[in-house]
């Protein structure tokens, strides 16, 4: 063979796939024969977890508010309402009107016996302030009846049934000073306005928690007519200031 033949048969040698350089161990190889990238430690580096270096907080969650559905009435649900508690409240009145008594109470004070006498060179000159509630009346002096006193005289209230009591205050009438206080008597009043009338009768006279004598009064009460309600309970009577 010649040497042209022999070149030409070694390089059709050299072509031959069983000739082809063998496969390169690199990483870069690998990668190709898988189909991917080249691996690369910045890649390596991306595929692990990250962890996050930032503290945790200890601060407590915020409070979280639920508000309620807010509901509005409308203005006729308003109006009724309204209308209904006026109603309620005019006849819790109006029972309360019917409830109260009201009239007028005389009163007849008729006399005073064993007062203590506060003048001691002479008789005393007694009289009576009786006073209920806002309104008081005075009585005439006794001149010189001393420790016991007449005057049978009337006086007249206008009241209701929130009065209570009739309070009478004795004193002795001086010329040149003060008025000395003898003694006083308070009267319940509940009694009359159930039973219409009480008969004079004795009702202990006081001074500083001790008996001085007695008073004698009697008491009327006339319940009024509905329609003349509405006058002031000082109405009627007459009112003395000294």
């Amino acid at each position: 063979m010649c040497a042209g033949a022999r070149e030409a048969a070694r390089e059709k040698a050299d072509g031959h796939p069983c000739h082809a350089p063998p496969p390169s161990s690199s990483c870069g190889g690998e990668t190709e024969r898988r189909g991917g990238a080249p691996r690369t430690p910045a890649s390596e580096a991306s595929s692990q977890p990250r962890i996050s270096l930032r503290a945790a907080s200890h601060e407590p969650p915020s409070e979280i508010r639920i508000s309620a559905p807010a509901y509005h009435r409308s203005g006729n649900e308003a109006a009724c309402s309204g209308a209904a508690r006026q109603g309620g409240r005019r006849e819790e009145e109006g029972e309360e009107e019917e409830e109260m008594v009201h009239g007028t109470l005389e009163v007849l004070l008729v006399e005073a016996k064993g007062l203590e006498n506060t003048d001691y060179l002479c008789n005393m000159d007694p009289y009576a302030v009786l006073k209920c509630r806002s309104q008081e009346q005075r009585s005439s002096i006794a001149s010189g009846k001393g420790s016991n006193p007449e005057w049978n005289e009337n006086f007249v209230f206008t009241v209701s049934d929130k009065a209570t009591e009739l309070l009478i205050k004795l004193l002795d009438s001086d010329t040149g000073s003060a008025d000395d206080f003898v003694g006083e008597a308070t009267i319940p009043l509940e009694a009359v306005y159930t039973e219409g009338s009480i008969p004079p009768t004795l009702y202990n006279v006081v001074k500083d928690e001790h008996y001085c004598g007695e008073i004698k009064v009697g008491l009327t009460f006339t319940p009024e007519d509905v329609r003349q309600r509405g006058l002031p309970e000082d109405f009627g009577g007459w009112k003395q200031s000294r």
